[in-house]
């Protein structure tokens, strides 16, 4: 073939080609751009309670093109639907709005004396029937280093304000449930820093729910110091609201005042002879009832019986005066007057000193002594206790054995056969 024949033919060929090319060019539709839609997100952090006017909006959301597909259900897209509405919750920047997100909004308002604490909490940490209002125990769990287990309530008897476990994801992601649930109580200062030092130490808290039936126990209240103590592993095992003590029973003992000495019938009970004859002892039990307690009031006085030292002054034998002699009335002699016969006295009682000895006896508090008195019969009558001092402190019940069944058990010199 000939050159001019082949230059001919290459440039045929590339012509068509170049026609082919711009056929298919001019014949082409334009491509279309992307659809987006204009929508109102969030332009500042807004806080639960916000309210929106006319005004307030411009701030408050800008306009911003997006995909529909990425528009959450029920957003509000446009500014005519916010006017006079009140945010319920709290929004973070390009958040969407969502219908549900206006309306009444009232604010947390704690009791006297307290503030509001948000904890979050595993959902299986959370009883399904905590609701605001309810009445919860505040417990603390922990692992030591030793594999052993640790609970303590933390802090008992605390109010719930606010339970919620829904979110809105960043961006305007679908609503859904929280893996956890935000509880909002009320408590003071001092158990708010208890609760976020259990959480910083790795504390795993939950509630229990408290019966509504019955009254607070009078001890269960919260004490900083052993909660401290407990989080800081200085306390052993589970804290436990204190049970007060129950002191231990002591004998009932009774003032009573008896005399130091043996005192004769028709004695003036003058404050001075009260000073030097009288002393204050206690009486192991009820004072006998016809016992004097008192006899400082029974000032000025008489003694109409003889009394015995160490022994109580009964009732009967203390009088505000002595009974007077009769006189005979004046009158002269041989004038048929009948002399008076004068009443006699009555005879003076005659306090016969009996036989008395001491005994020992060794218990778990130490050894005692007691002083016994020899009755005619031959039986023993306690006297009291003596003391380390040598007094005798008169007692109703103490150890005695009126009938001795032993030699060790008679009175000294008495042996039985």
């Amino acid at each position: 073939m000939k050159q001019k024949n082949l230059i001919l033919m290459v440039v045929a060929v590339g012509c068509g080609l170049l026609a082919a090319f711009l056929t298919s060019q001019m014949s082409a539709k334009p491509a279309a751009a992307p659809q987006t839609v204009e929508v109102l997100v969030v332009a500042k952090e807004l806080p639960p309670g916000t309210k929106f006017t006319v005004d307030s909006i411009k701030d408050q959301f800008k306009k911003k093109n997006i995909s529909p597909d990425v528009i959450p259900e029920k957003a509000v897209v446009t500014e005519d639907l916010l006017v006079d509405k009140v945010l319920n919750k709290t929004l973070r920047v390009d958040d969407f709005l969502r219908e549900s997100d206006l309306g009444n909004y009232t604010p947390l308002d704690p009791p006297e004396g307290k503030h509001i604490v948000t904890i979050r909490l595993s959902v299986d940490k959370m009883t399904p029937f905590i609701h605001p209002t309810s009445k919860v125990d505040m417990m603390a769990t922990r692992i030591t280093e030793g594999n052993k287990g640790r609970a303590t309530i933390l802090i008992p008897n605390v109010l719930v304000m606010a339970v919620d476990e829904k979110v809105n994801l960043p961006g305007g992601g679908p609503e859904g449930n929280l893996a956890i649930q935000l509880v909002s109580v009320a408590v003071s200062r001092e158990e708010a820093v208890a609760i976020r030092l259990a959480e910083a130490t790795q504390a795993k808290l939950s509630f229990i729910l408290r019966s509504t039936q019955g009254t607070q126990a009078a001890n269960e209240e919260f004490d900083l110091a052993k909660a401290l103590a407990w989080i800081n592993d200085e306390g052993e095992g589970e804290l436990k609201p204190e049970t007060p003590e129950t002191p231990e029973a002591k004998p009932e003992t009774t003032k009573i005042t008896v005399p130091l000495k043996d005192l004769p019938a028709g004695t003036e009970l003058t404050s001075d002879v009260l000073e030097k004859n009288f002393k204050e002892v206690n009486w192991h039990g009820a004072a006998p009832s016809s016992a004097i307690t008192n006899i400082k009031a029974h000032a000025g006085h008489f003694l109409l019986k003889d009394v015995a030292a160490e022994q109580f002054v009964p009732k009967s034998y203390v009088a505000e005066k002595l009974p007077q002699v009769a006189e005979a009335p004046k009158g002269k002699a041989g004038e048929g007057s009948a002399p008076q016969i004068k009443p006699d006295l009555p005879p003076p009682v005659v306090v016969e000193k009996l036989e008395t000895f001491d005994r020992s006896y060794t218990t778990i508090k130490g050894t005692q002594v007691y002083r016994y008195e020899i009755q005619k019969d031959g039986k023993l009558r306690i006297l009291g206790e003596v003391t380390a001092e040598g007094n005798l402190v008169p007692m109703a019940n103490a150890p005695k054995k009126d009938e001795p069944k032993s030699d060790d058990d008679a009175a000294p010199g008495k042996k039985t056969i």
